[in-house]
């Protein structure tokens, strides 16, 4: 995974991310995360859309967010 694209979205993207999985009622919870996850990945779908290496940027996008919302959803059930 790239380090620096992680770097990138986590900085940009984990306080939102936190404030979603915060949501209490289940199905709002899980709007407002795709919500994010949606945002950034049309947001990289944009930037990388031309590179030459964009199928394994966007795995890394997707497998990135999804690290990051089970770090939240574990640090907010403890």
């Amino acid at each position: 995974m790239d380090e620096e694209l992680q770097t990138e979205i986590v900085a940009g993207y984990n306080a939102d991310l936190q404030k979603a999985v915060q949501v209490e009622e289940k199905l709002a919870r899980e709007a407002a995360t795709q919500a994010v996850k949606d945002e950034v990945i049309a947001l990289y779908e944009e930037k990388y859309a031309e590179h030459e290496e964009f199928d394994r940027i966007m795995r890394d996008v997707a497998e990135i967010l999804e690290q990051m919302e089970h770090a939240e959803v574990r640090r907010f059930n403890y």
